[in-house]
């Protein structure tokens, strides 16, 4: 979808790798995936006829992870990012998967990355935070860079919480969700007052997931929609539009 966006408006579309699956030092949202990411926009801008000032990230699941750690330890270079169901603390994510029973391939795959058990091991627990969003999102509210969190309320791979986290860190001080509505969606629920509370554009139409919740708080919009680890392509196409346009 993304790819027919980008022929049918004129946009240029890259779709980088950054270093394969997430089982490796070299992946998992390190500095040099996301190098990865800041060269591939270097080749577009060199060698097309890019807009250096409306360059946008996206992504779903590891790859939102990586779009808001582009976005926070790059926020000069990227107009804006949209992730999908993103890893917000890779640490609180391997914890969940750890205690699965059985514990999910994903914890085994932290370790390999990170060096160790970051449950018990310092160096290990220093390198999962040197590859969260969590450590470095403080940037990207200060720079003011446009982030759209999407996520389904269901999703049992990576928890909604993460979104909720992430947007707490992003909104204006004083205007984040807070613990309450943290514990409950830590639970995949959301307290009753907020179910239905959209009270901002989340640029979801006929056809899309049932949107539960929407709020935004300067330049940080959080949507929370009925469904799991699903992504869904129209709202961050025509909210970078929207910005790119504006």
């Amino acid at each position: 979808p993304y790819g027919q966006w980008a022929a049918a408006n004129g946009w240029a579309l890259i779709h980088p790798d950054f270093r394969g699956v997430n089982d490796r030092p070299q992946a998992t949202g390190s500095a040099l995936a996301v190098q990865d990411v800041i060269d591939a926009v270097d080749f577009a801008l060199r060698e097309g006829r890019i807009d250096g000032d409306r360059v946008f990230l996206t992504g779903f699941s590891g790859g939102g992870m990586l779009a808001l750690l582009a976005a926070a330890r790059h926020p000069e270079r990227f107009a804006g990012a949209a992730a999908w169901v993103p890893i917000h603390d890779l640490y609180a994510w391997y914890e969940f998967n750890r205690d699965m029973v059985p514990p999910r391939a994903y914890a085994a795959q932290i370790r390999a990355s990170c060096g160790g058990d970051p449950s018990t091991s310092a160096k290990a627990r220093r390198d999962c935070e040197r590859r969260s969003p969590s450590t470095y999102l403080g940037a990207a509210r200060r720079a003011g860079v446009p982030v759209y969190l999407g996520h389904g309320l269901s999703d049992g791979i990576v928890p909604p919480l993460h979104s909720v986290r992430a947007y707490d860190q992003l909104a204006q001080r004083g205007d984040g969700l807070g613990a309450e509505v943290r514990r409950a969606v830590a639970r995949n629920r959301l307290p009753g007052d907020l179910r239905g509370s959209v009270k901002t554009r989340t640029f979801f139409r006929d056809g899309d997931p049932r949107v539960l919740f929407a709020r935004r708080s300067g330049a940080a919009t959080i949507v929370v929609f009925e469904g799991g680890h699903d992504m869904v392509y129209n709202p961050a196409l025509e909210w970078m539009w929207t910005l790119a346009h504006s």
